[in-house]
């Protein structure tokens, strides 16, 4: 039980009682004392304070010291206010501060510091504040036994090694003394041991000054093994631990040093002396007694009653008279000054002690550590563990493993994550530049610059939150991270979700809020956010210790249920925000002006929902390692950003490098404003501006309808835009729209005045409003072609496209009238507007290089206009020497000869098709062969003029300076497109050529064309513009209006017309058009022949080798038939041969002799069998001549049939003779694409669609199956002896077909020169004919060769008795043991009947082939 000590004071009804508690080791007198003095000198004083006191004792309580600190904190924690003060063990006051008040605010000054300068300050103390005030202290000592040491004129150890040594000697000494101890070590396995543990290890310290040495030191070390060394050989395991032999011998004086608690009863053979240390001066000992404090939840009249208390208790005369009564060691050093006191105690060995106090674990219950500590320094002391271990593990108790880029830290995983997280950072901010360049800026149009800067921004937060990891977490670092997290999520999702409800198909005053306010709605969320965080201040997340496998690191938390609720409130508001964008994605799944930015977007949603499930799955999850708790809650984020910035960002870097930018170029035309923004170029422009589609909101015409289908529709609707009756087309322009915008125009005016209830809106891009060039312009069309989005009805393209969109456009022959083509039949319309006899489009506009001849400087000169390149040469040549002998100011410094227009782009292909075109033999000649000599001719020549009157960079100037050179009149000839009028000193004329009278002008311009997937009514009323655009009438009007010319060229007979052109230019003009049917993707090859001619024009390669390599650009190689080739007569001769053996062997089926040979297949099925095999053998002259989409079909078909006539009858034959009847046996038995590789370019057959595609690998599938099947029942039939050498042939046949089909798959994948596909291939095919030949074939006309006669009757008339005894014969073999010679005969004799025994003598001689 119990003991309760209280005093009433009499009389009184206004005193306040105080309660108090505590523990005691012994029976409590202390506090008794205490208590009665306090009540005593209260009444004296009459301080109407009564003060009980309840103390647990071992003897009165089943609680121990954990106990008692357990259940102490446990009222502390609930604000019990059952005890107003409490004595506790000095141990306690980190664990109790909460909970007590800061005595400096009750107490005075002046009492504080009589204990402020001593011991008082390590024991009472904690944050700067007093907890408590010591009653009595308490340490350990050494009782040295002094009739000992002068026994053996002995000093006093001063060092822990004299100790030894003195012990060591000693021991010998008395050697047969079985009662004396030489050192009890004080390591019981309870609390004391952790005091003994730490004041030896203090006592290692460098110096007196020295703070407590790191646990990892060496001093420790050394500590640790001084006290294991002492146990080993001065005493042992059972003396070290047992508590209760330490008391006895205090008294019975039977220990030579003896380590015990200060007392001032022990045998006075004894003296007391502080604990030794490494070096003499050098000590340690650890604190122990009763502190006072008092509950901060009690009132504050209590709270300064108890103040009373403790004043009295912890003051001067108190403390004294302890001293000097109890002889009770006080925490008051002054008081070890009073000679009074130093009477009744050794005040020098008081002031000699060096007091240290007991660890002070800030995450741990001190209990738990304690605990902990003593059970790993055990293991060390009293099993096999090392020290350096031991205290590497005792560190770790309190140590706090942090993550940090110190490469010298216990991990460099955090440098290694540190360094990804800034070159992630780094990556994410060099590419914000990319949003400013103007000729990227269509491939970042789903968002604003600043917006995909605010989302950047935010996936920078994100990955941020990895920083605060590093070193100590602290609040700040936890809220810190939470604000990275939150605000940068924000950051990156809501500039999405706002363009997602911007392009919402259903416009309403939400959506069009969201358009004009896209900064209030990236506000609203950020107040949002600043709303939740401002509210973690109130409950901020903290940081928590973990423990990771004995290493502590700390994490944060929330603290409370606010916080809970908080951080519950934030994750749901992101995954409702997710779920918003996985409905708008949906929603908008088949709007192609988003269509690649929406599929991307909803891989990075989808991938941030696994995060988000991940992050919580770690969050809940206690991962114990603090290094893997580090790394998976940085890769969340690390990926998380990696992912989202390149699906979403980075992914685009691709397309811009990329050869083929269709796809993403689309996007520019999709975000675009459809209101034509083209600053205008003529008068009617400055007045025109060309209409866009307005968005219409969907109107649901059926009331009962339901949600769920207007979603539906929605989502499969391919715009967002509504269907229309405007007629949509779309443009591309090099100027600045001038002529679509007028055709716009005026179209919209003429169809209101025919009230033809049609509108023209149309979406122009030119150079100066986008950053499409025609290349990316031509692939963005086709794309949205091939799509078959009808979102545009009128297509305006590049003439060059004709062949390339041809298969998407309308024959306009079904529409218009024949007059009307027959305005462009007879001119160059017909090479640029039809393809495969079909009128794809007509041409609107056309356009002719001309040259500029510089009329001011010829007349000064006394030159004319050159008529053929020479002449350009030599005048040129001439000017230009006369101009430099000028005298130096009066020559034009800046003045050119001839621009040539070859720079880095399409238009060079135009020069140097003109330039090849012009050397032609005469005017009605084709185009030369580029491997011709006229082209070489006209490729030095054009070099010879770079070289000698102009440059590399003036030949490489772009249009806009050969523009510049015109009209300031800076230059001699200039070859540029035609535009009269545009400076009179220049005269134009066609382009010159290599004699007289033959020149060339590539062809530029525009043609119209009608989407193919449109509806009927949209074609016809695209019709109506396509009729008006191209009639005689606009064609004059454009031409009169100084905007472009025609291909109609009756136009140039008009006189009129000719008011506004030089008609007899446009007469003599010799058109050439681009290449633009010899290749698959013009594009591609365009910049080929580009970049090879430049390799001459600017480098050092011949004119012969490019040239050559142009050729090999379009020509097909192919091995030809009847043409003197060594590989392919010889091929031709081997597939020859191969026929003629198989041919010349068929008639061996018919021989009767012949046919025990044949047994295997009927007539019927060998002749199939043949048969497939010359299918095989005839796959390889397909091989020959040019390839064709026919050939293609045949040598796919020949291979086919020929593997089905060949396996087949095989496969058939197998089944029936499988051992085991079944009902499958039973009813058996009744019953071109050409592709051009790169180099020397040859033909393939490819399959170019899904549906071709899918029929292959069904055929492959079928193929295998049947060779799996066939390898099925070899298997099972390999022993029958029917059957046994043709199973086992057609086993060798199959296995080799198997490794022959795999070099065939080789031989068109990875064979990339024709001679060479060509030979492999035909090899392959020629050893599959005579392989399989042999083996089911060649090898029976062999045995028949190498056989006699008498061996052909034995099979025959065996092959007759096996089909008629077959099922006898088969149970007999499988049924009985024919293991014996004696047997085979017995088996034999059944056969007598029917084969005479000189048959069966001859056989019998290789009996075992038999395999009865």
């Amino acid at each position: 039980m119990k003991n309760v000590k209280q005093m009433n004071i009499e009389g009184r009804t206004d005193v306040v009682k105080l309660n108090s508690v505590a523990l005691s080791y012994d029976n409590g007198s202390l506090f008794n004392i205490l208590v009665d003095k306090f009540n005593k000198y209260s009444k004296e004083n009459h301080l109407d304070i009564e003060l009980s006191i309840i103390i647990y004792t071992i003897s009165n309580s089943s609680l121990n010291v954990i106990d008692y600190g357990n259940d102490l904190e446990h009222l502390l924690e609930r604000g019990s206010e059952k005890y107003d003060i409490f004595f506790y063990d000095v141990m306690y006051s980190t664990r109790y501060s909460p909970y007590f008040v800061d005595l400096r605010k009750w107490l005075p000054q002046n009492h504080i510091d009589l204990y402020s300068s001593g011991l008082a300050s390590q024991t009472c103390k904690y944050n700067d504040k007093w907890v408590g005030l010591p009653i009595i202290v308490n340490f350990s000592v050494i009782y040295c036994n002094m009739e000992l040491l002068k026994k053996y004129n002995m000093n006093i150890p001063k060092s822990w090694n004299e100790l030894f040594e003195i012990g060591k000697k000693i021991k010998e000494y008395e050697n047969d003394n079985n009662e004396l101890i030489i050192y009890n070590g004080l390591f019981p396995e309870y609390e004391t041991a952790i005091c003994s543990i730490q004041e030896f290890i203090y006592s290692y310290r460098d110096k007196k000054e020295s703070p407590f040495p790191n646990y990892t030191s060496h001093q420790a070390v050394n500590a640790l093994n001084m006290i294991k060394r002492l146990k080993n050989e001065l005493s042992s395991d059972e003396i070290f631990k047992n508590y209760l032999i330490s008391v006895t011998k205090l008294f019975d004086g039977k220990s030579l040093f003896l380590k015990f608690w200060f007392s001032n009863i022990y045998n006075p053979v004894y003296k007391r002396i502080p604990l030794v240390g490494n070096k003499e001066g050098v000590s340690g000992s650890t604190i122990g007694g009763n502190n006072i404090a008092i509950n901060k939840y009690i009132t504050d009249i209590k709270k300064k009653k108890a103040a009373e208390v403790v004043k009295f208790i912890t003051s001067k005369e108190i403390q004294k008279e302890l001293l000097i009564e109890n002889g009770l060691p006080s925490a008051i050093n002054s008081l070890y000054e009073d000679k009074e006191v130093c009477q009744k105690i050794d005040c020098e060995l008081m002031q000699n002690l060096q007091l240290i106090p007991r660890p002070n674990p800030k995450f741990y219950n001190y209990d738990v550590y304690s605990a902990k500590f003593r059970n790993i320094f055990s293991k060390f002391l009293y099993e096999n563990e090392s020290a350096i271990n031991s205290l590497n593990q005792i560190n770790d108790l309190t140590k706090i493993y942090q993550i940090s880029i110190d490469p010298h830290s216990s991990s460099s995983v955090g440098l290694v994550v540190f360094l990804i997280v800034i070159i992630i950072i780094i990556w994410m901010v060099s590419a914000i530049p990319f949003l400013f360049m103007r000729k990227y800026g269509a491939y970042f149009r789903f968002l604003s610059i600043d917006f995909w800067i605010i989302m950047i921004v935010g996936l920078i937060f994100i990955i941020g939150t990895v920083l605060p990891s590093y070193g100590k977490v602290t609040t700040f670092k936890c809220q810190l991270k939470f604000f990275l997290l939150s605000f940068g999520y924000t950051f990156y999702i809501v500039p999405i979700l706002h363009k997602l409800i911007c392009n919402f198909p259903e416009e309403n005053k939400i959506i069009q809020w969201c358009k004009k306010n896209d900064y209030l709605f990236f506000v609203f969320f950020i107040l949002l956010e600043i709303v939740i965080n401002g509210l973690f201040i109130i409950s901020p997340h903290v940081p928590k210790i973990r423990n990771s496998e004995g290493k502590l690191f700390e994490t944060c938390y929330s603290k409370n249920t606010l916080g809970t609720v908080l951080w519950s409130v934030l994750i749901l508001e992101k995954i409702v925000e997710l779920i918003a964008i996985a409905f708008l994605l949906f929603v908008e799944w088949n709007m192609w002006e988003t269509h690649n930015d929406i599929r991307i977007i909803t891989t990075a949603i989808a991938i941030d929902f696994f995060f988000l499930i991940l992050s919580f799955i770690s969050n809940s999850v206690f991962i114990n390692h603090y290094v893997g708790y580090f790394i998976l809650s940085s890769v969340i984020p690390i990926l998380f950003t990696l992912s989202n910035f390149y699906l979403i960002y980075a992914s685009k870097f691709i397309k811009i490098f990329s050869s083929n930018n269709s796809s993403i170029l689309t996007i520019e035309m999709t975000y675009k404003n459809r209101t034509n923004n083209i600053e205008s170029g003529s008068n009617y422009n400055n007045n025109t501006e060309t209409s866009e589609n307005s968005r219409t909101p969907s109107r649901d015409t059926n009331p009962q309808k339901k949600f769920k289908s207007k979603i539906l529709n929605y989502h499969y609707s391919s715009s967002s835009e509504f269907p229309m009756k405007n007629s949509s087309p779309v443009s591309f322009s090099y100027d600045n729209g001038i002529v679509p915008n007028y055709l716009a125009h005026e179209f919209n005016k003429y169809a209101e005045e025919k009230n033809l209830d049609i509108e023209l809106s149309i979406l122009l891009y030119t150079e100066k409003n986008s950053t499409l060039y025609v290349n990316d312009y031509g692939s963005t069309i086709e794309y949205l072609l091939r799509r078959g989005s009808t979102k545009y009805d009128i297509y305006f393209y590049d003439n060059m496209y004709s062949q390339r969109y041809s298969q998407y456009l309308i024959n306009l022959e079904d529409y218009l009238s024949k007059d009307h083509i027959a305005l462009y039949s007879s001119g160059i319309a017909s090479e640029t507007c039809r393809y495969n006899k079909k009128w794809v489009g007509l041409p609107i506009n056309i356009e002719y290089n001309v040259l500029y001849s510089n009329t001011k400087l010829l007349e000064q000169y006394g030159k004319t206009v050159p008529k053929t390149w020479k002449e350009l040469l030599e005048t040129g040549k001439f000017i230009s020497q006369k101009e430099k002998e000028k005298e130096k100011g009066t020559g034009d410094d800046e003045l050119i000869i001839y621009n040539g227009l070859f720079p880095k782009y399409e238009t060079s292909m135009i020069s140097t098709r003109e330039l090849i075109y012009s050397f032609r033999k005469k005017k009605e000649s084709p185009f030369p062969e580029y491997s011709s000599q006229e082209a070489v001719n006209a490729l030095n020549m054009i070099k010879k003029i770079k070289e000698e009157l102009a440059s590399d960079i003036i030949f490489q100037n772009t249009e806009v300076e050969s523009i510049a050179r015109i009209l300031t009149g800076k230059a001699l000839f200039i070859k540029f497109w035609y535009m009269p009028f545009i400076n009179s000193i220049f005269k134009t004329t066609v382009l010159v050529g290599d004699k007289e009278g033959i020149s060339a002008s590539g062809v530029g311009g525009s043609n119209v064309g009608i989407f193919n997937r449109i509806s009927e009514k949209r074609k016809k009323a695209a019709i109506e513009f396509l009729k008006f655009a191209t009639s005689k009438e606009t064609q004059k009007k454009l031409i009169t209006n100084s905007l472009s010319y025609s291909a109609i060229n009756s136009l140039y007979d008009d006189k009129e017309v000719c008011k506004f052109i030089d008609c007899e230019l446009m007469k003599n003009i010799q058109p050439i058009i681009r290449p633009t049917t010899i290749y698959n993707n013009y594009d591609e090859y365009s910049t080929k022949f580009q970049n090879l001619f430049f390799e001459f024009l600017y480098e050092n390669r011949s004119a012969t080798d490019v040239l050559n390599d142009i050729y090999d650009l379009t020509h097909i190689y192919y091995v030809p038939f009847g043409q003197s080739t060594i590989y392919g007569e010889g091929v031709f001769i081997i597939a020859g041969i191969i026929l003629l053996i198989i041919i010349s062997t068929i008639p061996f089926f018919f021989i009767h002799k012949y046919k025990p040979f044949f047994q295997f297949l009927s007539l019927s099925f060998w002749l199939i069998t043949i048969l497939g095999l010359l299918l095989h053998l005839g796959a390889v002259i397909i091989n020959y001549g040019e390839l064709t989409k026919s050939k293609c079909q045949y040598y796919f078909m020949l291979l086919s049939f020929g593997f089905t006539f060949q396996f087949i009858p095989i496969f058939h034959k197998l089944i029936i003779n499988y051992p085991n009847e079944n009902k499958y046996s039973n009813f058996i038995r009744k019953k071109k694409s050409i592709i051009k590789e790169k180099g020397k370019n040859f033909n393939i057959c490819k399959i170019n669609n899904a549906l071709g595609k899918n029929l292959l690998i069904t055929t492959y599938i079928e193929k295998g199956l049947i060779f799996i099947s066939m390898l099925f029942l070899l298997h099972k039939e390999w022993n029958m002896w029917e059957t046994l050498k043709d199973v086992k042939h057609i086993t060798a046949m199959i296995i080799g077909d198997t490794v022959l089909y795999i070099f065939y798959i080789i031989s068109i994948t990875l064979i990339n020169d024709y001679i060479a596909k060509f030979l492999f291939s035909s090899l392959v095919l020629f050893i599959f004919t005579i392989l399989n030949y042999i083996l089911i074939y060649g090898v029976k006309i062999i045995q028949i060769i190498t056989n006699d006669v008498s061996d052909i009757m034995f099979i025959e008339e065996l092959s007759k008795y096996s089909k008629s005894t077959q099922s006898n014969i088969s149970s007999d073999i499988v049924g009985s043991s024919c293991e014996s010679k004696s047997k085979i005969s017995l088996c034999s004799s059944k056969m007598t009947d029917e084969i005479t025994p000189s048959k069966l003598d001859i056989y019998d001689i290789n009996t075992s082939d038999m395999k009865l």
